[in-house]
């Protein structure tokens, strides 16, 4: 997985996790306990009114019928759908038996054909209105796949939509494999050409007041043009993606920690795996393809690590056959895969559109690294020192900037040991903490850990590297002295992870979770670092359903702690005082809000998000002024000089005067720079990216 180089990562990892919390609502069947079940018909619209059969009930809001013989106005359809009915196939010009029946037994309030007349005949749209009488039968169509699902977006989110899915519509796998994605969510489907996006898709996204974009498919299938015009549209970008359609299926399923349920579908054609949208987002199952004849590595793998309960196969032995059945069930109960010696880069050409293998890919695929085994801390904690650690006098100054390349971003977040020696990256991409060691400017080891690691703090003493694991309801704690590790599972609320985190002394930490569409996001919790038990700080509250990120930050002395909370509706900034243990202050704010720095006596807090203006804030949420002309990503205040920040932007890092609220000379050359920190001593800006770990000099000092 990739990401492009102007994004937020927690932001987007809370965006990424909805995927992972899609569960069955409506009373919907389920299928028999077996471990794996074949979801399959004669044909191809009887395996889509079989699956439909097994996972829904009658009396359903909506059903949508595609067309059985060609992809491309059906691509968008699982948003269509969501997770409230089936996509049920037909020929051009008649109902096939299986379909009617169905949707008799479904009679569902409305049914909504894709396409054109071409494709959909008005004999068919007027047969469906027989079949069910008590349906209100209604047609999205343009004059092409894009326009088609350009108005099925408008006209399926009227009131617009934080999240936008953009597939190529050149083929099926990449939109079909985003189905429960799209479905779960809800988001639309948007389709693209190779080179780029169509202003009409551009004018559609405006008109929905999107946030957040997830491209699906690499750059040999999706220009990174894509990126670049989504970016310019002021939307945060999230590229996934792997090196064919079948890694690509995985690359997605990889933000899933677990699943009872998965779908197994072939990726040679079309029809079965576009039902699996909404079938997966009832069940809340990812959906995996496959070769016919053989189980595909990548889809091998995934089952191997999520071991779900029920492999659910769309179609019958021909287009799955009963070896590939038998291979899912070994991988249920077998041992997850390795780590690959060497990870496949993340540049360069990826899958293409006209050259997919039928059977599994010959490469060796990336895996991402699976939660560790839970393992309750036994260790009492180091007692809080009484004098800070001095920094390591053997750190050169930095003359030149330093770019230490990753694989497979993005850099979540970035951390500072007190001794100014090493600097900690968490690399959601990679599922792994990259070890800088400052010294000798190199990256000298990556630590694994759960599923989409975001926030980290360390313990008063630097012994311990905590890590929030936002695809798991997990912490990773890394020894910084051996860099061995061990997992601290906690008890959040369902369809929540662990985002951001902050340690306020030995033994407590603070720690939001994220978002799962349902107002869960937002919320605060206390966590016993020598237990692993959690509560909910009720004293913060449950903040409105729109929050999509919460994010913490602290001073060096750790009395203070700031929260800044985006959603749609603008920011929230509150102010946490240790000496208190409470909330002591808290502000509404001008637009999304999901950067925040505290300085290091706590006297101010720097709020960035997606405006072109930083807010500068004391310790009481007060706003004492606003720096325009400094929009961008992360922020933060100097340690040694709390009357100056820096802030991230696509032109650099910005050095911003916090006494006179204004952009401060020039910015400091970066290419690829999205959350930053410094070293103690001011004498290092480390900055993380989508493509590499930078080690910046600080701006000069003041004349």
């Amino acid at each position: 997985m990739t990401t492009s180089r102007r994004t937020r990562p927690l932001a987007v990892i809370a965006l990424l996790t909805v995927l992972a919390t899609a569960a069955a609502i409506l009373g919907l069947a389920q299928p028999a306990q077996a471990e794996i079940v074949r979801l399959a018909g004669a044909g191809r619209a009887e395996t889509a009114a079989f699956a439909s059969g097994e996972t829904f009930g009658p009396g359903l809001p909506i059903v949508v019928v595609a067309s059985a013989v060609d992809f491309p106005d059906a691509l968008a359809g699982a948003s269509v759908a969501g997770r409230f009915g089936p996509v049920l196939l037909t020929g051009v010009d008649s109902v096939p038996d299986a379909t009617a029946s169905e949707l008799g037994r479904l009679a569902p309030e409305r049914v909504v054909l894709l396409g054109g007349t071409a494709a959909i005949s008005t004999e068919v749209e007027q047969e469906l209105a027989l079949i069910s009488p008590t349906s209100t039968v209604e047609r999205m169509g343009g004059a092409t796949r894009i326009a088609t699902a350009e108005q099925i977006a408008e006209q399926t989110f009227p009131d617009g939509t934080e999240t936008v899915i953009i597939t190529s519509g050149a083929d099926f796998p990449d939109a079909v494999v985003a189905g429960p994605l799209a479905a779960g969510t809800p988001a639309p489907i948007l389709l693209s050409n190779p080179d780029g996006l169509l202003d009409s898709t551009l004018a559609t996204i405006a008109r929905l007041e999107a946030t957040d974009a997830i491209v699906v498919g690499g750059p040999a299938v999706l220009d990174l043009a894509v990126e670049e015009q989504l970016v310019a549209a002021g939307l945060d970008v999230v590229r996934v993606f792997g090196e064919n359609r079948f890694e690509t299926a995985a690359a997605l399923t990889s933000v899933v920690p677990q699943a009872e349920s998965v779908l197994l579908a072939t990726g040679e054609a079309f029809p079965d795996a576009l039902s699996g949208g909404p079938i997966g987002a009832a069940r809340g199952a990812p959906l995996l393809l496959t070769g016919s004849q053989t189980l595909a590595e990548p889809a091998r793998c995934e089952i191997a690590r999520l071991r779900p309960d029920r492999v659910l196969i769309l179609g019958g032995p021909s287009a799955v056959s009963e070896e590939v059945a038998e291979q899912a069930e070994q991988a249920r109960t077998s041992e997850p895969c390795a780590e690959p010696t060497e990870p496949t880069e993340p540049t360069g050409p990826t899958e293409g559109p006209t050259e997919e293998p039928t059977t599994d890919p010959t490469v060796e695929p990336t895996v991402e690294p699976t939660d560790e085994p839970t393992d309750e801390p036994t260790e009492e904690p180091t007692a809080e020192p009484t004098e800070e650690p001095t920094p390591d006098p053997t750190v050169p100054p930095l003359e030149e900037p330093v770019s230490l390349s990753i694989t497979t971003g993005p850099i979540a977040d970035v951390v500072t040991a007190t001794s100014g020696q090493v600097a900690y990256a968490s690399n959601a991409g990679r599922n792994q903490v990259e070890v800088v060691d400052l010294a000798t400017r190199e990256i000298t080891d990556s630590v694994p850990t759960g599923s989409l690691p975001a926030g980290m703090d360390l313990t008063v003493d630097g012994a311990e590297l905590w890590v929030a694991n936002a695809g798991g309801s997990n912490f990773t704690v890394i020894d910084t002295a051996t860099l061995n590790r061990r997992t601290v599972q906690v008890d959040v609320a369902d369809g929540t992870r662990p985002l951001s985190i902050v340690i306020v002394d030995a033994t407590t930490a603070l720690f939001t979770t994220t978002f799962d569409g349902s107002g869960f996001g937002g919320r605060m919790y206390e966590l016993d670092l020598t237990t692993g038990a959690v509560v909910i700080r009720t004293d913060y509250g449950v903040r409105g359903e729109t929050t999509q990120a919460t994010v913490l930050a602290r001073s060096a002395d750790r009395s203070t702690v700031g929260v800044v909370e985006g959603g749609s509706s603008g920011g929230r900034v509150s102010v946490y005082t240790t000496a208190q243990d409470a909330f002591t202050a808290d502000a509404q704010t001008r637009g999304f809000r999901d950067t925040i720095a505290v300085s290091s006596d706590g006297s101010r807090i720097l709020v960035g998000g997606r405006t072109a203006e930083t807010l500068v804030l004391d310790n009481s949420a007060g706003l004492l002024g606003t720096i325009t002309g400094a929009g961008g990503e992360d922020v933060t205040v100097d340690p040694t000089d709390p009357s100056r920040g820096y802030r991230v932007s696509d032109g650099g890092v910005i050095v911003l005067d916090l006494d006179r609220y204004l952009v401060e000379g020039d910015a400091i050359p970066v290419e690829d720079g999205v959350v930053l920190a410094m070293t103690p001593d001011a004498g290092i800006i480390v900055v993380g990216g989508a493509e590499s770990v930078d080690l910046l000099p600080p701006a000069p000092e003041r004349g």
